[in-house]
């Protein structure tokens, strides 16, 4: 993805602006034992595993200790999937209840910015 602005810049103008940061609270799920338990009733481990063999990675967003949310991209890049404990939503839900709805970013471009390798 290219960018207009840098990536730092944009990072502070969405914490000033929007009060938005995900700095530190993305995490990468590679296998089912990543997934919070709390997630079971939403998604089984052998959904987890199946997902992950066949559309890469997933997400763990943790927006506060009671907003935690699950992001995976397919792999054809048509479709995704997202949901917190309490059932799916999507994408724009996600952006509209942070109040960045209106900016046209996608998760994925959410994702670039704010996940670090490593974390």
């Amino acid at each position: 993805m290219k960018y207009i602005v840098n990536q730092s810049k944009f990072k502070e103008f969405l914490r000033n602006k929007f009060n938005f940061d995900l700095t530190g609270k993305i995490k990468m799920i590679t296998n089912r034992y990543q997934v919070p338990s709390s997630f079971d009733g939403i998604i089984p481990t052998d959904r987890v595993n199946y997902l992950l063999n066949n559309h890469g990675p997933m997400y763990l967003i943790t927006m506060n200790k009671d907003a935690v949310y699950i992001y995976q991209q397919h792999i054809n890049g048509d479709d995704h999937l997202m949901f917190d404990e309490d059932g799916w939503l999507t994408d724009r839900e996600f952006m509209k209840m942070y109040g960045i709805g209106k900016l046209g970013l996608s998760m994925n471009e959410i994702i670039d910015i704010y996940f670090e390798e490593g974390e």
